[in-house]
């Protein structure tokens, strides 16, 4: 499998809006992603990840992004130190499902407060603030401003790292208010898997609807649905799963890693 060496630009202000101690899974995610991309001509397509994380990627060593053809898909990895740091498979695949109709949604979408979804730019908040019933959590998705990274490719359609990101937020946001986090707490990824559109338009408007659940330790699995706003059947699916930590155990996870 031939790589490429992943420049991590501290500056950049979506990836490094507040200050990192590692590569976020984010930007493992996109640079995997985007190496993919690079491979294949694929457009009307449905985007499959199943990736699993081993350990925190360090800022201060080299990176290095590979992918290779595969039955399935494409195997993907990224490395540091000659290790995995996460590795899986990414699929490109016809998407059957028919394409959500426009639809015009009048209802104005009040933004999560950005440190609640560990963000300092509000531009980079992607859910408005979510609505609980009996049995799920549901947040609208929010688009960032026309000049976003994450309106390079096309503009007028949602990217899979925006829906993505969007999950991430939402599980941040489930972590405080639904299981009683203490702030402050550090939210790793262990393995993410997520069956979505590639492209679906923004003239459709969509949620995220997570079914809530109790904590269950510091080891959580959060299964998300994307969905078109006001509707109940789901376009695409997320599920996460992720450890919570204390600033004490963050470090000893740190430790461990740079120790290998």
């Amino acid at each position: 499998m031939r790589g490429d060496e992943l420049f991590v630009d501290r500056r950049h202000p979506f990836f490094f809006d507040h200050p990192l101690d590692h590569v976020s899974g984010m930007l493992l995610l996109t640079a995997l992603l985007e190496r993919v991309r690079r491979c294949t001509d694929d457009v009307d397509t449905r985007t499959w990840i199943d990736l699993e994380f081993f350990r925190l990627c360090e800022l201060d060593r080299p990176v290095t992004v590979l992918a290779a053809r595969a039955d399935d898909g494409f195997t993907v990895a990224a490395t540091q130190d000659d290790s995995a740091v996460c590795s899986g498979v990414i699929t490109l695949r016809p998407d059957d499902q028919p394409t959500p109709p426009a639809r015009h949604d009048d209802c104005p979408v009040v933004p999560i407060d950005a440190g609640l979804v560990h963000r300092k730019d509000p531009r980079n908040v992607l859910i408005g603030e979510p609505t609980r019933s009996a049995d799920h959590l549901r947040a609208p998705l929010l688009s960032p401003p026309p000049s976003h990274f994450l309106r390079r490719a096309d503009a007028g359609r949602y990217s899979v790292e925006e829906i993505v990101e969007a999950g991430r937020q939402l599980l941040t946001v489930a972590g405080y208010r639904v299981h009683g986090r203490p702030a402050g707490t550090q939210l790793v990824w262990m393995s993410l898997t997520a069956d979505l559109p590639t492209t679906p338009s923004r003239a459709t408007p969509l949620a995220l609807r997570w079914p809530v659940g109790p904590p269950r330790g510091n080891r959580v699995v959060f299964d998300i649905d994307v969905v078109v706003r006001g509707s109940a059947n789901p376009i695409g699916r997320l599920s996460y799963v992720v450890r919570f930590c204390t600033s004490a155990a963050y470090r000893r996870l740190r430790e461990q890693g740079r120790s290998r």
